[in-house]
């Protein structure tokens, strides 16, 4: 008899490659690339242009641009007004120290679909727009540094019409 490999435990982390394809549906992003950076603590979503304000109760929210490209189209700019949860001083890679706006979205990483922080900053000279931190992985997810797009859905082999 054939020996099955064993079930995944219920509380086993999702393998995932550095960079990966997710989707932030609250904000109408689907399939875009993603870094996948343990060495940073929180998320972080590229905008061009953030213009924090206090609505009527006193919330602090933020109008969002973003210009976006999808394949065979021209760039276009999409708004969104977000509420802001908080507000934090973000060391960057070059070590400068940003005041940084965060806001909690709906991120999608394979299957798997969660509520996250984000910080907004301009990402514009960085190659990737989106950077999901620890926090963003949770104990969800193992990245294993020398892959990317594990989550990628691989469509079926082709069938040999000669078969």
């Amino acid at each position: 008899m054939p020996k099955r490999a064993p079930a995944k435990p219920a509380n086993a982390a999702t393998k995932v490659g550095w960079l990966e394809h997710v989707d932030l549906p609250e904000l109408g992003l689907t399939g875009e690339k993603a870094k996948i950076d343990t060495g940073a603590r929180t998320s972080s979503l590229h905008v061009d242009r953030i213009e924090p304000y206090l609505d009527e109760a006193g919330q602090h929210r933020a109008k969002i641009t973003k210009y976006v490209r999808q394949p065979g189209e021209r760039r276009k700019a999409v708004h969104w007004d977000v509420e802001i949860r908080d507000f934090r001083s973000v060391k960057s890679s070059n070590g400068a120290v940003e005041e940084r706006a965060v806001i909690v979205t709906m991120l999608k990483l394979g299957k798997i679909a969660r509520r996250r922080e984000f910080t907004l900053t301009n990402r514009k000279e960085m190659r990737y727009q989106i950077l999901v931190g620890r926090k963003g992985l949770g104990k969800l997810f193992l990245v294993d540094p020398s892959a990317k797009f594990l989550l990628d859905e691989v469509p079926p082999p082709a069938k040999d019409p000669a078969a």
